[in-house]
């Protein structure tokens, strides 16, 4: 098993392998990149499948005796460095791109993916968000708000162009994490239904 912190390196390393400052840099995560990181920048071998084993780090790091999270142990940097929040915040992304593999789109989906990815059951609509994510009452703020702007600032001091970007209203959260799909698994299936079905060679 690799820890939170290996994972959280490697997945910094894969990133912004072959990007250059001035770039946007996209936390463009997806299960084909964790196979990808674990390959080639975890240098123990995994015992689990490589999402697996990102999923169990972190929960391990993220999600207390209490099994709720606590996303003060993802905020900061490494001792290498690095922006502590990549670990999760690529899990809220994975959550992202399994929208579409369920019913649902829209703020309740995402969450629920997120809930799974976790480890925690399904929920309600209005229980959706995973304990210990549950916007103030007191600032009208999600607690994740704040990993996502320690990772754009973090990408501004290398002079990278940071791209996540929050939505208005009831998608203000779950925009950040969208905002980082270059293409989601439902995109990805209506790519293949499209050149599948001969419409390209239809319109050309």
């Amino acid at each position: 098993m690799a820890t939170y912190i290996q994972w959280n390196s490697a997945i910094t390393k894969n990133l912004l392998m072959g990007s250059v400052p001035g770039e946007p840099v996209y936390l463009s995560v997806d299960e084909d990149f964790v196979n990808s990181t674990a390959a080639n920048y975890l240098q123990d071998k995994l015992e689990a499948a490589p999402l697996e084993d990102l999923l169990f780090a972190v929960r391990q790091r993220c999600i207390g005796t209490d099994r709720k999270v606590n996303l003060s142990n993802c905020l900061g940097r490494t001792k290498q460095g690095n922006c502590l929040a990549v670990g999760f915040l690529s899990v809220m992304v994975l959550a992202a791109f399994e929208m579409g593999k369920v019913e649902g789109q829209g703020t309740h989906a995402y969450f629920n993916n997120l809930r799974r990815l976790l480890g925690f059951e399904a929920a309600s609509e209005e229980q959706a968000r995973p304990p210990g994510m549950r916007i103030s009452q007191t600032t009208a703020l999600a607690p994740e708000e704040g990993l996502w702007e320690d990772w754009n600032y973090w990408l501004k001091m290398l002079a990278y162009i940071p791209t996540a970007t929050p939505g208005a209203g009831p998608t203000r959260y779950i925009r950040y994490p969208i905002s980082q799909t270059l293409l989601r698994g439902a995109d990805t299936h209506s790519l293949r239904r499209f050149f599948a079905g001969g419409y390209l060679s239809q319109r050309i």
